[in-house]
């Protein structure tokens, strides 16, 4: 953050207001990475007013698509929606097909997250196969891929797992295809995720363990501790309370070192589960308060609510219900958001 910010007063005080613009942005992605999203939205907020004054569309764009990803981290879904669709016009109107199928794609992400209750997947499909085939047509493999794995994700949301497989499948070998390991294990992940909701717990370890492994060589800490996020969950479904807490706190750790609040919440929230199925009601409310509190302190209102609602659970002695699995994955956005601001300022290469 110093050097970004550094750089950005030495990019103004030279007159590059482009240069110091793109650092604002790549100051924002930092920000939501440290979960200090009112921060992240200001930094674009400002490069995006510096890039209207230069006129700059395709810039400016880019801080609204910014701006709208944030938006989903926080579950400000309607706000976010909007933002999207204004980025997706400009780029539209300036002819930027790759900006115009990210925009798609993350609707459809996002309509597929807050339409779960509503029963209109059918439209984020219809919009990742949009953004999916404008993709292909201009050769970003990479994203159509990930369209497709989005697609998979939403199937097994849908109970449809056969079908989810086979979308996973697909994404993974093209993933592999074009020597991307990132995106192949994080399809061998979720395919773990799908053979857990089969009841092949044994399966679903294997391809866990499998992604992990990958994910470890390639220096990715974070989908390492996914998996091993996704191993507790599965233990947790079969009764294997000993291990499951071994792999909870295993990912809680990891995912401290990494000051991934979000999922830090998430590991205890589950670790209550544990505990309550262990009788240890004075542990799970422990941890579920710890949970309200990360998840306050972040923002991120609607799990403060499922949490307390939890907790009063858990005080007046019932039983947790069992967390969903489509609950278990990490927060969308900043991945994705990641390697596209390694492409705008040619930055390195996926592994």
């Amino acid at each position: 953050m110093l050097l970004l910010s550094a750089a950005r007063i030495a990019l103004n005080g030279t007159g590059s207001r482009q240069g110091a613009a793109r650092c604002g942005q790549s100051m924002s992605y930092v920000l939501s990475l440290l979960n200090r999203y009112g921060e992240a939205m200001e930094k674009l907020e400002e490069a995006k007013a510096t890039f209207e004054a230069i006129g700059d569309r395709k810039g400016a764009a880019e801080c609204i698509q910014g701006m709208g990803e944030v938006l989903c981290i926080v579950n400000r879904y309607s706000e976010a929606m909007e933002k999207l669709e204004e980025a997706k016009t400009t780029f539209e109107a300036i002819g930027n097909r790759q900006g115009e199928a990210e925009c798609i794609q993350q609707m459809g992400n996002q309509m597929g997250n807050v339409l779960r209750c509503l029963d209109r997947y059918s439209e984020a499909m219809e919009m990742l196969e949009e953004a999916k085939a404008i993709f292909e047509a201009i050769g970003d493999q990479r994203s159509a891929a990930a369209c497709i794995q989005r697609m998979g994700d939403l199937l097994r949301l849908l109970n449809r797992y056969n079908e989810a497989m086979e979308k996973l499948e697909e994404a993974k070998a093209t993933f592999e295809g074009i020597g991307d390991r990132r995106g192949g294990a994080e399809c061998t992940r979720q395919i773990g995720d799908v053979l857990c909701m089969l009841n092949c717990p044994s399966e679903a370890m294997e391809k866990l363990e499998e992604a992990k492994a990958i994910l470890e060589a390639i220096g990715n800490r974070y989908g390492a501790a996914n998996c091993t996020l996704g191993m507790g969950h599965v233990l947790h479904a079969v009764n294997r309370y000993n291990e499951a807490t071994e792999k909870l706190e295993e990912a809680k750790v990891a995912f401290q070192t990494l000051q991934s609040h979000h999922h830090v919440a998430l590991c205890c929230r589950m670790l209550a589960e544990v505990s309550v199925a262990q009788h240890q009601t004075a542990q799970a409310q422990s941890l579920l308060q710890q949970s309200i509190d990360l998840y306050t302190s972040i923002g991120l209102t609607k799990e403060v609510d499922y949490c307390r609602a939890l907790l009063d659970r858990c005080q007046r002695g019932g039983l947790l219900a069992a967390i969903p699995d489509n609950e278990v994955q990490a927060p969308r956005g900043i991945g994705a958001r990641a390697r596209r601001l390694f492409r705008r300022l040619g930055g390195p290469p996926q592994s």
